[in-house]
C-alpha cells in the first residue's frame, strides 16, 4: 500500500520558468522545512541566502542553534548525520555563514532584509537561491518602512547584472503562514486583488508566465490535519481564527466584510484616488476600480493631497463605513482606503 503523504514538499512546485515561487500554507505543513531541505540536497547546484525580516528575528534563530536553527529539524526528523550551524562572519555584522557536511563546507549565508540594503558591491555573485522564511509578519508585529520595495531591491541587489551574461536569474522562495493578505510583497507586486480572487474560486495556484512568478495556497493534506487536529494547540483553538489560519490555511484575520461586487447603474461619482473611483448612491457607497476623470481627483499617496482629501471627505465616509454603507469591490482597495480614512 502506498503510503499517505503527510507534508507538502516544495520542491514538487520547481520550475525554472517561475524563477519567484511563493507558498502560503497551515503552520507545519512542511512549507520551509523542505525548501531547505532540497537546499541541503542540491548543495553542488545551490548556495543559498536563508532571509529573515529583521536582525531580531534572524539573531533570535542563531541564537538557538538547537532549537531555533531550521536545519535542526533535517537533523533530528531525518536522521542526518551531520548538523548545519550559523557562523558570524563579522562581530555584529548581521551576516552569517551556514556551515555543515562532510567534510564542512559553506552551502550559503543568513541575512535580514534590513541588513542588505546597506550592502554594496559584487558580493552576492554565488546566491543562487533565496528562501524568505516569515515574509508575512504576525499582526502584533509591526512593519518595516516601505518592506515591498525592500525585498525588491534585495533581490536586485543580489541578481544584479548576472541575466545580462546569460546566467540565470536567482530562484526567490517566500514561505509564510496565512497572516495577512494585505502583506507588503503582495502590495508591491500588486497581486492583493488576484490572490483575494483565488481565494473566492476555491483556486490554489496561479501562474504569470510573463513575470516568472507562481502563487500557492497550499491545500493541507487530509493526513496532516486529521493529526494536527488532535494536538492540544488544536483543541484548544478549534473554531476559532487561529485554527482557520494554521490548519485551514485561511487568510482568517482579514475582514472581507462590505468587499463584494457592484454594478454601478444608477451611482454617480464622487471622487477619484489613483485607481479607482468612489461613487454614491441614496447613502450608499462604493469604491470601485472603474476610474473616473470628471470628478476631482486626489493622489492619497502624497501627504498634502492625503489631508486634502480627508478634510473634504473624511466624515461622511467614515460614518458610512461605520453604518455599512461603504463598500468595496475588493479587500485590496479597502485596505488602501481604510489607510487614510481611519
Amino acid at each position: 500500500m502506498k503510503k499517505k503523504k503527510v507534508f507538502i514538499n516544495v520542491w514538487d512546485y520547481y520550475d525554472q520558468n517561475y524563477p519567484w515561487q511563493i507558498f502560503i500554507g497551515g503552520r507545519g505543513t512542511g512549507k520551509t522545512f523542505s525548501g531547505l531541505q532540497g537546499w541541503i540536497d542540491r548543495r553542488k547546484d545551490v548556495y543559498g541566502l536563508y532571509l529573515r525580516r529583521t536582525l531580531k528575528e534572524l539573531e533570535s534563530v542563531v541564537a538557538d542553534q538547537t532549537d531555533g536553527n531550521p536545519f535542526n529539524d533535517l537533523y533530528l526528523k531525518l536522521g542526518r548525520k551531520y548538523k548545519y550551524v550559523f557562523e558570524s562572519q563579522a562581530k555584529d555584522s548581521g551576516r552569517y555563514y551556514i556551515t555543515g557536511g562532510e567534510p564542512a563546507k559553506k552551502i550559503g549565508i543568513a541575512m535580514p532584509l534590513t541588513t542588505i540594503g546597506s550592502v554594496r558591491g559584487g558580493s552576492f555573485t554565488a546566491i543562487t537561491d533565496i528562501f524568505h522564511d516569515e515574509f508575512i509578519a504576525e499582526q502584533h508585529i509591526r512593519r518595516i518602512r516601505n518592506e515591498g520595495e525592500a525585498i525588491l531591491n534585495a533581490y536586485e541587489t543580489i541578481c544584479r547584472n548576472r541575466e545580462f551574461e546569460g546566467l540565470p536569474p536567482v530562484r526567490y522562495w517566500g514561505f509564510a503562514n496565512a497572516f495577512n493578505i494585505y502583506n507588503p510583497l503582495f502590495e508591491v507586486l500588486e497581486i492583493v486583488t488576484d490572490v483575494e480572487r483565488m481565494i473566492n474560486k476555491g483556486k490554489h495556484d496561479k501562474y504569470y508566465p510573463d513575470r516568472g512568478l507562481a502563487i500557492h495556497l497550499l491545500e493541507s493534506t487530509e493526513e496532516f490535519k486529521q493529526k494536527k487536529s488532535q494536538t492540544q494547540i488544536m483543541k484548544l483553538t478549534r473554531g476559532t481564527k487561529f485554527s482557520k489560519m494554521a490548519l485551514d490555511n485561511e487568510f482568517a484575520y482579514n475582514n472581507f466584510s462590505l468587499v463584494e461586487y457592484k454594478r454601478l447603474n444608477g451611482m454617480k461619482p464622487l471622487v477619484s484616488v489613483p485607481g479607482s473611483t468612489i461613487f454614491y448612491d441614496n447613502n450608499i457607497y462604493y469604491m470601485s476600480y472603474a476610474f473616473n476623470k470628471s470628478v476631482p481627483f486626489y493622489d492619497i499617496q502624497n501627504e498634502n493631497e492625503m489631508l486634502a482629501f480627508n478634510r473634504e471627505y473624511n466624515h461622511d465616509l467614515v460614518d458610512a463605513y461605520i453604518m455599512g454603507k461603504l463598500f468595496f469591490e475588493s479587500y485590496a482597495l479597502k485596505c488602501t482606503l481604510l489607510d487614510v480614512i481611519m
